[in-house]
């Protein structure tokens, strides 16, 4: 009687690491960057990364143990940016936030031309101030248009 229950008790201890495992895996999977703060970004635009239309996404902020802190933040700001090829940078249209229920949307998101763009990020959290950069490439094709550096 004492080894089946001493069995059971490991089999459920290992079925418990199991399922979290699995379920801090899984939160992970979502994330597009992870920030060289221990912070990780999720994006998911609402359709493909276009020049000719206003690109529209959601971004959550997670932290290091994967909680979702989007509605904790004090303070959020996100801008478009471009350094070209002979070094000069510009911005774009100043993007429109809004905060919802564990992200924000962001509209008005315009990549007026083609190659690599960034998403400069700078935000408050636990009263801390932090900065990051997201690239995003921009190609005449549409469907190559992505996160992350153009190669």
């Amino acid at each position: 009687m004492r080894i089946i229950l001493k069995a059971s008790k490991s089999a459920i201890v290992l079925l418990s690491a199991l399922l979290s495992l699995t379920v801090f895996s899984a939160e992970k999977k979502e994330c597009n960057f992870s920030l060289k703060n221990g912070h990780c970004v999720k994006i998911s635009f609402d359709d493909v990364i276009s020049r000719k239309k206003d690109a529209r996404f959601h971004l959550s902020l997670f932290n290091k143990k994967s909680k979702n802190i989007t509605n904790e933040l004090k303070e959020f700001n996100l801008k478009l940016w471009m350094v070209m090829k002979n070094g000069h940078g510009h911005g774009s249209d100043e993007v429109v936030m809004k905060k919802n229920k564990g992200s924000i949307q962001f509209t008005n998101v315009w990549f007026l031309m083609l190659g690599q763009w960034h998403m400069k990020l700078t935000y408050k959290f636990d009263g801390k101030d932090f900065k990051a950069s997201i690239p995003v490439c921009i190609m005449k094709n549409k469907d190559e248009s992505r996160l992350g550096n153009c190669q």
